[in-house]
Order: structure tokens, then sequence, then C-alpha cells
């Protein structure tokens, strides 16, 4: 009796001396839960176009969709080149029937084409009606942001002539008031004043084009290297309300592409090829916002060498 009292004992003691060893390391390593840490915030970047869908558009149509096409893969691939940069596209489209909203702050990587369905020409510019629209919808949005700026492109081929619930006036003590606020807005347009226009709405950055499929390609060409050196400004964080369209700093980019080697892709050519061919899918986005703190747990030696001593 007194032979089984004594291994009992022993056995208990070698449980109690596991216990002691095994679940104080257990606890000490998983008592820390996994870190997540978010990722630094994006630059948010609003890309609001306001286009011209009047009866007068109606002969460049083709080309106006083309050339709204070709701005949505030059932001996807300013994006790419700046990958501190998260871009958004807003897409008002306005004439007397009123205005459609085709696209509101949607991600430009998961952007689609527009085609004859999204925009048909007919009747009257209402112009003024459509900025405060458009302006006012993301206006509400992004002034609950803090690292944005907002890029509003107007494209039209004649002056205001229907306008019901905005007069010149409040359009232009919105966007004088929108200026001061890292919004910048410019004015593209045909077969009227443009510049009488555009100043009459305190709007400085302009650029003219005709309506045939030449001048509108150089216009759109224009346009894109102007977008290419507006994100370069917001990185460098310059002043980026005025000189849109200034030939200078585009010319400069002009040259600096002219220097790649002949028969090799430039560099917008490249990002816009990845844009289109390596878009991240949604589950791919959501996974980066986050990493994991992979810290290994303290090695189990130097835990008994604390606890008791020795190894």
């Amino acid at each position: 009796m007194s032979k089984f009292v004594k291994v009992a004992g022993l056995c208990a003691r070698d449980i109690c001396i596991t216990f002691l060893m095994v679940i104080p390391f257990n606890i000490y390593n998983y008592r820390q839960p996994l870190k997540k840490t978010k990722m630094k915030e994006r630059h948010q970047v609003h890309n609001l176009i306001i286009l011209d869908e009047s009866g007068s558009m109606a002969p460049i149509k083709q080309t106006t969709i083309q050339g709204f096409n070709e701005i949505v893969q030059t932001v996807k691939g300013i994006e790419l080149e700046h990958p501190d940069q998260e871009h958004f596209i807003s897409l008002v489209t306005f004439n007397g029937i009123g205005q459609s909203l085709v696209h509101f702050i949607d991600p430009v990587s998961k952007l689609e084409q527009i085609d004859d369905s999204s925009y048909y020409p007919d009747a009257s510019t209402p112009l003024y009606d459509a900025i405060g629209y458009g302006v006012n919808k993301l206006r509400q949005v992004v002034e609950k942001l803090t690292n944005y700026n907002v890029l509003v492109t107007i494209l039209t081929d004649g002056e205001e002539n229907s306008s019901i619930e905005f007069s010149g006036i409040a359009i232009k003590n919105l966007i004088e008031e929108l200026k001061l606020k890292r919004w910048t807005f410019t004015y593209i347009g045909t077969d009227h004043d443009i510049e009488k226009m555009a100043q009459s709405m305190s709007i400085d950055n302009t650029m003219r084009f005709e309506k045939d499929d030449e001048h509108m390609r150089a216009m759109f060409e224009k346009e894109k290297h102007a977008r290419s050196e507006y994100s370069r400004k917001i990185r460098m964080n310059e002043e980026t309300s005025s000189n849109f369209y200034d030939d200078e700093n585009i010319q400069s980019q002009d040259a600096s592409e002219s220097q790649t080697t002949q028969g090799q892709p430039t560099q917008s050519q490249e990002t816009q090829k990845q844009a289109t061919q390596n878009q991240p899918t949604q589950s791919q986005t959501a996974q980066s916002q986050y990493t994991t703190d992979t810290t290994a747990p303290e090695d189990k030696g130097s835990w008994w060498k604390r606890m008791f001593g020795k190894e």
C-alpha cells in the first residue's frame, strides 16, 4: 500500500511540474493577439467630369465618347505611377432634359468604358444647373475628408442657355469658395467665347478645341499630360488651382517622354497597359488594407531560464 502511495505521489509531482512548465508558457505566448496595423491612408483624388450632352454635341459624339474613355485610361495609368494616390471618377452629363449621374465616386481601377447607350446628345445647354448639381453632390462627400484633392473638368460646345435652379453668380460664388479648399476647375470649350464664359464663373484654366477629329484628339492628348502634371504637383505638395494647361509644364513632360528608346513603350503607355491587365481584385484590395504583426514568440529556453534560473 505504501509503495502504491509513493508511486502515486511521484506521478502527482510529475503532473504538477508539467503543468507549471506548459500552461504558463502557452499563456505567455498566446495571450498576445495578432496585431493588425492599418496601412497609411492614400491621398484621394476625385475627378469630376461635367460633360455637355446637348444636341449640338451630336456631330462629335463618337470622338467625345472616345475622349472620355481615354481620360479614364490616363487616370488608371496615373494611379499606378503614384501609388500613394487613390483616384475616383464621377461623370455628370447634361442637357435640357436633365442631368444624368453616369458615374459617382467610382474607383478608376474598376471603371468600364462608356458607349452610345451612356451618351446621347439632345436638347439645350443648362450649364449652370449641371455644375451646381455635380459639384454640390460631390462636395457633400469630400467635405468629410481631410486628405484629398478634387479636379473638375467642364466640357461644352456652347454657352449656358436654359438653367433653372442655379444662376451665374451662384456658380461663381460656389467655385470661388471651393478653390480655397483644394478644388481645381478647368473649362474646355468650342463655338463660343470660352475665356469670357470661364472668367464669368471664376475659372482660370481654359482650353479651346475645334469640332473635328484631329483637333479633338490633340485636345484630349494635352488634357492627358495636364492630368499627369496635376498628380505630380499633388505628390510634391505644390499649388494646383491654376496653370493647369500651362504649355511650359506640358512641353517639358513631352520632351521627357520623347527621350525614351525608340521602339520601347513609354512609361505612360506601360502603366496604362498594367492598369487594364493587372487590376487588383476586390479581395486583394481588401487584404492589402491591413498587415499582420508576425513577431516571433520568445524562445522557450529563455522563459525557463528566467523562471528557474537555469536551462
